[in-house]
């Protein structure tokens, strides 16, 4: 061990210099060490903190890109004056038929297009607004004996997301006695028979001056349908009436779920003699194709 003489001030500076750097140092060589130490060991891990992590908002930087309607107005016009459909069948649609046949449905739309998107989703291009209205107000559709839905394009939504789920349609209802033909009557019916708001219940007139109760309801189409429904008042007894649908297409007369029929279903072969005997009530004169005239009430016409 080196002693420091009081008579030899050089020897003295020295020591006292190198006592300062290898304090200043020491800290800094044992952070080294440690981190060694760490990356060494694998049971260790480098967790970043709060202040290691920068988020930066990609509006910011320069790898977004904004635009507006005027950069895309062009096409955005091409597909307001658009719609989807979907084809409710287990059937193989080629887009080609889809073309030609719904093509001489509509009359032949201006700039009619079509793209397919899905096995059964389809997107419907046309030149003027007017036939886009007129098409989608039509809504159902029959093509080949089964249903085409379809809704507008919104650009906020994507469409494979979209669900086709239920189709507006008219629903006859006959049977009821005279003096319940009313259109409180068709409002009560649909509601407890269908389990949704009716859209609309009027009058028509048909042949030998029938006069019939019709109802407008979504359909929910992945539910079997009904056959008819009991009626029931303490001063009229019990009433089953019988229900007709317009532009229904092929449906199955053993479940009653639309987009097959019953050389198809599932459940053909579990039926029980009973059963079958039950499912007597669907078949197809539930499809009617007489649309009737509307009736005017006198009262409505005031």
């Amino acid at each position: 061990m080196s002693t420091i003489s009081p008579n030899n001030p050089t020897q003295n500076s020295t020591e006292i210099n190198t006592k300062l750097i290898k304090n200043s140092l020491s800290p800094m060589m044992k952070m080294h060490n440690e981190n060694a130490t760490t990356s060494q060991d694998p049971t260790i891990q480098y967790v970043p903190t709060e202040e290691t992590v920068t988020a930066e908002d990609p509006a910011e930087t320069d790898s977004v890109v904004n635009f507006d309607d005027s950069d895309v107005q062009d096409k955005l016009e091409e597909y307001q004056n658009s719609f989807l459909g979907k084809i409710i069948s287990e059937k193989t649609i080629r887009k080609n038929s889809i073309r030609n046949v719904l093509g001489n449905i509509w009359c032949n739309p201006k700039g009619f297009r079509v793209e397919q998107i899905d096995d059964k989703l389809f997107h419907f291009f046309m030149d003027e607004k007017i036939d886009t209205k007129r098409i989608i107000q039509g809504n159902p559709w029959v093509f080949r004996n089964s249903w085409l839905i379809v809704q507008p394009w919104k650009r906020d939504i994507d469409v494979r997301s979209l669900e086709f789920h239920h189709a507006p349609i008219w629903i006859q209802l006959w049977g009821l006695p005279p003096h319940c033909k009313t259109k409180q009557m068709g409002i009560k019916i649909g509601s407890a028979s269908m389990g949704t708001a009716v859209l609309a219940s009027e009058l028509y007139k048909y042949p030998k001056n029938k006069l019939i109760v019709k109802i407008k309801v979504n359909l929910e189409i992945y539910k079997p349908i009904k056959a008819g429904i009991h009626i029931r008042s303490v001063k009229d007894g019990v009433h089953w009436i019988d229900f007709r649908y317009e532009k229904l297409p092929h449906f199955c007369f053993t479940c009653g779920l639309i987009g097959h029929i019953e050389t198809n279903c599932k459940l053909r072969d579990t039926k029980t003699d009973a059963e079958s005997t039950n499912q007597n009530v669907l078949g197809p004169w539930l499809r009617s194709n007489q649309f009737g005239r509307m009736f005017i009430d006198y009262k409505d016409r005031k």
